[in-house]
């Protein structure tokens, strides 16, 4: 090989050698940014438009009426009730106001919905669909709309009966549990 072809191949391999660790370095950063970007973004939001400040563990939103006593004695027999007759138990806990700690099962982020289970006991993995009561109290529907699938929350509220009779609780307050 004469030395003007060992130059040129010489000169194209470091070039080429160049190009690599830019791309490389490229790549580690953007990945890096995009991790950085997923492990702050923990509050859901889909809206460009909404702003959302993050939820703290001893977050709550949301109000208790003074004049509503809040049954704190389990979510466990409204479940039996209504897998025994969903009907009879509409009737029984239509504005029933009832406190309950439970995990999130599936969230619809965005509308103020959300479902939730028990954790132990007989009914666990059972759904309670549950929806905010006022959807225009902005904390309270950012605090709902920011849940995660396994997330455990206390609720406060009432049940009331939706469009096809079917038992389903109103959220007013929520906080982590």
């Amino acid at each position: 090989m004469n030395k003007s072809v060992k130059i040129k191949l010489i000169v194209s391999l470091s070039i080429l050698f160049v190009c690599i660790l830019v791309i490389t370095g490229g790549l580690i950063k953007w990945n890096h940014d995009r991790k950085d970007v997923t492990e702050v973004d923990t509050v859901y939001q889909e809206d460009p438009m909404v702003q959302e400040e993050p939820v703290t563990e001893d977050a709550q939103a949301g109000y208790e009426d003074p004049d509503v006593t809040y049954d704190k004695s389990g979510i466990d027999q409204v479940l039996a009730d209504d897998k025994a007759d969903s009907s009879a138990a509409a009737n029984k806990y239509t504005g029933k106001a009832m406190t309950f700690t439970a995990k999130v099962k599936a969230t619809d982020n965005a509308v103020g919905y959300i479902d939730l289970t028990p954790e132990s006991g007989a009914y666990a993995g059972q759904t309670i669909a549950c929806n905010v009561t006022d959807g225009t109290n902005e904390k309270l529907m950012n605090l709902v709309n920011a849940r995660k699938v396994g997330d455990k929350v206390t609720v406060s509220g009432q049940f009331k009966t939706d469009s096809k009779g079917k038992l389903r609780f109103y959220i007013d307050t929520m906080k982590l549990a």
